[in-house]
């Protein structure tokens, strides 16, 4: 085939949709979705050493006849697929006959790897709650709040207003005799964002695919073994390079706990390694009390509020210029229906600039910020922590926070 075969293998397919009466403006979403696939997937097979006309062969070889994904498209619209980001949920959504769908364990019971659907939402809620039980403050997620959990699984833009993060995402979950196993949620980004060109994103992790929270029956290691497999392979087909896993589901975002080992083994079992450690940090609120503030002349505080977010920041000004600041974040707006929800905050980030550094300032913020929670109801405060901080470790150890639990976040190169 020329140069062109992704171009000839997009009008075949564009005719294909067209030749169907699909209305065009869902043709050139797919289309792109399609054209960025293609293109992606000849990008990674030039890297592992094919000549470039032989890549684009290949990557238009893989993809089937584009009669053939015409029609996966057009059976997941008619069956209520919806465009999201301009495109189709997730081409390998649509594409199921191409990735093993069962498997058999050492036992000759049948697994199988199928798409969420809301039948699977009790099953789904019962093997979240069996991780979070672990997981401070050690709640349980009715069914509702998991299934907003499920509409919008990035979790840090639940705590804070901000541009979304563009991408796609899909939830696996494996069955082994109808009984469900294990589940993740793979997110992969949109490649035309422009923040990962315009410095604000780093760009090396543009192709990495993120398992944005994983959870598995500790009793199933087939069922997480099957699972991380089906994601590589998904991921691979993306056109990433990379995997990510360490998010956590709702309130447990801040890695993979200690209390869930079979998570950790099985990760690193499959190929994953470390790439952040740290320790879940506690501090009850019950004693805040921030003192005076520093003597500095023309040092002043002002508040700055969201409690919609919900949101609070402290910001330090000496002559009306900002020199520091500290945020804190309620949990997850997923469970705000909660009677104890704001028993609960996150202390996110405390920045002093660095000629007022070592003057008590970032100290008094923290113990301010927690005053005023402890004062409207509050009752406890977490911080994560990674280790390889060792300054920001002591720093929050003097405040009174101890450490909960150690956790890690993980990462495999060379898909």
């Amino acid at each position: 085939m020329t140069p062109g075969a992704i171009d000839g293998y997009l009008r075949q397919f564009a005719d294909e949709l067209a030749r169907a009466g699909l209305h065009r403006r869902r043709r050139v979403r797919i289309l792109a979705e399609v054209r960025d696939h293609l293109k992606e997937s000849a990008r990674r097979l030039c890297a592992q050493g094919r000549a470039a006309d032989a890549a684009r062969q290949e990557a238009v070889t893989r993809f089937g006849p584009p009669v053939a994904l015409a029609r996966s498209y057009l059976d997941a619209l008619a069956a209520g697929a919806v465009l999201t980001n301009g495109a189709v949920v997730s081409l390998d959504r649509l594409s199921v006959v191409s990735w093993p769908a069962t498997r058999h364990d050492k036992g000759g019971n049948g697994m199988q790897v199928v798409e969420y659907r809301p039948q699977l939402l009790p099953d789904l809620t019962r093997l979240a709650n069996q991780h979070l039980a672990s997981v401070p403050p050690g709640w349980e997620l009715t069914e509702h709040q998991l299934a907003t959990v499920l509409r919008d699984p990035d979790q840090e833009g639940a705590y804070f207003r901000e541009e979304p993060d563009h991408g796609t995402t899909e939830t696996l979950c494996v069955l082994d005799k109808d009984r469900l196993v294990a589940a993740a949620s793979l997110w992969r980004s949109d490649r035309s964002d422009p923040r990962w060109t315009n410095g604000q994103y780093e760009r090396k992790y543009r192709d990495s695919g993120q398992a944005l929270w994983i959870l598995a029956d500790p009793q199933s290691g087939q069922g997480l073994q099957l699972l991380l497999e089906t994601f590589a392979q998904r991921a691979r087909r993306l056109g990433c390079d990379s995997l990510s896993a360490g998010g956590g589901l709702c309130f447990g975002r801040h890695g993979m706990p200690a209390s869930w080992p079979h998570l950790t083994v099985g990760l690193q079992n499959f190929g994953f390694e470390v790439e952040q450690h740290g320790v879940l940090m506690y501090r009850s609120l019950q004693d805040a009390d921030p003192g005076e503030p520093p003597a500095i002349d023309g040092l002043t505080f002002e508040w700055q509020l969201d409690p919609e977010g919900p949101e609070w920041e402290l910001h330090a000004l000496l002559d009306g210029k900002r020199i520091g600041e500290c945020g804190v974040w309620g949990l997850s707006r997923h469970v705000a229906d909660r009677p104890d929800y704001g028993h609960w905050i996150n202390l996110e980030w405390t920045e002093v600039a660095e000629p007022y550094q070592r003057q008590g300032i970032g100290s008094w913020l923290v113990r301010e910020q927690l005053r005023r929670h402890r004062e409207r109801g509050a009752k406890y405060a977490l911080r994560r922590e990674w280790f390889d901080h060792p300054e920001e470790l002591s720093f929050h150890e003097a405040l009174g926070f101890e450490h909960l639990q150690e956790w890690w976040s993980y990462r495999m190169e060379g898909l």
